[in-house]
């Protein structure tokens, strides 16, 4: 009876201790959160959450109505999870992805080395670039309209080169998406998250027939 009392309260204090986390709330008057205040002279509050398996969570509220401004997740220094924000058109950005890390380009046929920027139409190898979903014109003025940085490290400025790989399908579907060269987790999980969001309305055609293409694209960054 004694050995069972024994392995109950081990299991007890041992799920006590991995279910622990830690709460840090700090107070500020203005938005860029540059001084700390007193709790009753606050605007805004900003809860840090870090929890056993190294997650750490940001909330950025309002003080007055408790509103949830922006909430952010790092796993050491690489964003994770889905974060919120109520600054943007897109309230969330979805980070809840593993990056795969490849050092092979993918081999193309010999048409296609051809076409040369594969998103523009080449007529004299009767190729049809893939079109956009969205409104943008090419696909760097799609990324430089959708990427977001909302850490605080960027007020320092950042800045860098991700080369990325990925495959436009016969059916518009953008997929195999892979990092050929990084250059920081912050930035090479921005670039992979973009790419996620890429959508087309047509796929790509040669000599009037649908084809998978891989494609190969450098995302600079530059935060100042």
């Amino acid at each position: 009876m004694l050995k069972t009392s024994f392995i109950v309260l081990t299991l007890f204090f041992c799920f006590g201790a991995l279910s622990a986390q830690t709460n840090e709330t700090k107070f500020y008057r203005d938005h860029s959160r540059t001084k700390e205040v007193e709790q009753k002279k606050a605007k805004y509050s900003e809860t840090i959450i870090t929890t056993p398996d190294g997650i750490v969570t940001t909330e950025f509220r309002g003080v007055r109505k408790n509103v949830l401004i922006v909430r952010s997740h790092y796993k050491g220094s690489e964003q994770v999870g889905i974060w919120y924000t109520s600054l943007l058109k897109e309230k969330n950005l979805d980070y809840s992805f593993t990056i795969e890390y490849v050092d092979t380009v993918c081999a193309v046929g010999p048409l296609i080395d051809k076409v040369g920027n594969l998103f523009t139409d080449n007529s004299s190898v009767n190729y049809i670039a893939p079109k956009l979903a969205s409104k943008e014109k090419s696909v760097y003025e799609f990324y430089q309209n959708n990427f977001k940085f909302l850490t605080k490290e960027t007020k320092k400025g950042v800045s860098g080169e991700v080369l990325t790989m990925f495959t436009i399908t016969k059916d518009a579907q953008v997929i195999d998406i892979k990092v050929l060269k990084g250059s920081r987790i912050l930035l090479d999980k921005e670039a992979v998250r973009l790419l996620r969001m890429l959508k087309f309305s047509s796929p790509p055609f040669l000599n009037g027939k649908p084809l998978n293409i891989c494609c190969v694209l450098p995302m600079r960054f530059k935060v100042k």
